[in-house]
């Protein structure tokens, strides 16, 4: 039998608590309450829960500074503010602390019904997240490939899949978007993943060092070879051989890769005899394989072999609702030193990132926010704490993209699209902060589906329309 949702109730009124805990209680949810934010906290720091309930109360700040605290304590609790109308005001500051769900008082049942169920989801699926995303590093640090975005979400999936087909894989993505930790995700899940993991980047090394360092040399096989050494092939034997920037490979030694692909030995720098080795090879590029082979530079055999399972990593700008996620993360696992305090955005700042098109992917995000935090001295990351020229950039809806700038309607629809995700798809709460009434939304939305179904309007993401 499925272990009941583990669920805390924040309610300062005693009579509307006693009514949640009897509605979630019916439910079939494993129920814990309390009439204190403070005392929920103090719960936190001993007892699990996937999701809390909690009024918004007349000091929106003190909301904010309460969900920062929970997500410092367990990140992957999902939070539910229960408001009344008059507060919608105070949303904007609490939406920047990360995602959460709203609930409109008075709640109807099957509204509760439905948040709740919503929320226990995500919280789920981001502790299956998490579990199966964690991967060592070469020191034994531990990595985490952080996400909610569905092609990402499809994407990880596939690779544990492909993980366990022990086949060449090719990855590719551009630079920051995580290559390399994909390859670890895909060994470390793999029957190979108590062997080697070794990496080389191939666009770092000149022909004569890749031959080298790739299948080694037997002794005298040149000046200075005074005794035999194995190449990092031998050293990945059985194990996986991670081949970074593989388009920048010399042809030549592109047809010795070929051979320990195909017949599964290295050939020794000098020697007379090859050697066998066992090792799965996992390249990644930032590169177009099919230009580089028709300009010449890249041989079209080890393309096919490289190219039985092939991976795309998506551009940060691609999947912006993983901004805030990724930033959490990075802020929560930075060690904490120089600004131990700077553990969250400021509404602004979050504003100035999601709007930012990230041209160095995930990495970029993450070398801002380390200098932001040697910089800051407050409690948050302020848009101070971010270079000039980002948060003097304009806004992503005002810059030309694919050669052409947005038009009103494609504006409009992607900033109703972003409200509606800032308050959780809650239609209610979206409807009131854009100014309409809900079914004046309702039409918006879908004439925005009916558009992406018959065909996507430019600037429109069709993985972000609401259902």
């Amino acid at each position: 039998m499925a272990e009941p949702g583990r669920v805390l109730l924040i309610e300062p009124d005693a009579a509307a608590l006693r009514n949640l805990e009897h509605v979630l209680g019916r439910e079939g949810y494993a129920i814990a309450s309390t009439r204190s934010g403070a005392e929920a906290l103090h719960w936190l720091e001993a007892h699990e829960a996937e999701v809390a309930l909690r009024g918004i109360g007349p000091d929106p700040a003190e909301a904010q500074s309460w969900l920062q605290q929970c997500r410092g304590l367990q990140p992957n609790l999902e939070v539910v503010f229960l408001i009344h109308p008059e507060e919608v005001a105070g949303l904007a500051r609490i939406t920047g602390q990360g995602h959460c769900l709203f609930l409109e008082k008075p709640w109807k049942l099957a509204s509760l019904r439905t948040v709740v169920s919503e929320a226990l989801g995500r919280s789920q699926k981001e502790r299956r997240l998490a579990l199966d995303g964690e991967v060592a590093g070469p020191g034994g640090e531990k990595y985490r490939l952080v996400t909610r975005d569905p092609a990402m979400e499809a994407l990880l999936a596939q690779a544990r899949k492909l993980a366990v087909a022990d086949l060449p894989v090719l990855i590719t993505g551009e630079t920051g978007t995580g290559k390399e930790l994909l390859a670890r995700l895909i060994h470390a899940t793999s029957a190979r993943g108590s062997g080697p993991f070794v990496a080389i980047n191939c666009g770092a090394l000149s022909e004569e060092l890749v031959g080298n360092e790739l299948f080694g040399h037997v002794r005298g096989a040149f000046t200075g070879a005074t005794h035999n050494k194995p190449g990092l092939v031998e050293m990945a034997n059985r194990g996986t051989l991670f081949l970074d920037e593989i388009g920048e490979m010399p042809p030549t030694m592109q047809v010795k890769l070929l051979r320990v692909i195909q017949e599964k030995e290295v050939m020794r720098v000098g020697a007379l005899q090859p050697t066998a080795v066992d090792v799965r090879v996992i390249a990644a590029t930032n590169r177009s394989i099919q230009e580089e082979i028709a300009a010449g530079n890249f041989r079209k055999d080890l393309y096919f072999r490289l190219n039985v399972c092939h991976l795309h990593l998506p551009p940060l700008r691609e999947r912006r609702g993983d901004v805030a996620l990724l930033a959490r993360h990075f802020l929560r696992h930075f060690p904490p030193v120089p600004n131990p305090k700077a553990v969250a955005l400021s509404p602004d700042t979050l504003a100035i990132l999601e709007g930012h098109p990230f041209p160095g992917n995930v990495r970029e995000l993450k070398n801002l926010l380390q200098r932001a935090m040697a910089l800051g001295e407050g409690p948050e990351i302020t848009p101070a704490d971010l270079p000039v020229d980002l948060v003097g950039a304009s806004p992503p809806l005002f810059q030309p993209r694919e050669g052409r700038f947005l038009t009103l309607d494609e504006m409009e629809q992607e900033y109703l699209l972003w409200i509606c995700r800032q308050v959780g798809e809650n239609h209610t709460l979206a409807a009131q902060l854009l100014g309409i009434d809900r079914v004046s939304l309702w039409r918006r939305l879908k004439k925005i589906r009916r558009e992406v179904n018959e065909g996507p309007a430019p600037g429109v993401p069709t993985s972000t329309i609401p259902q």
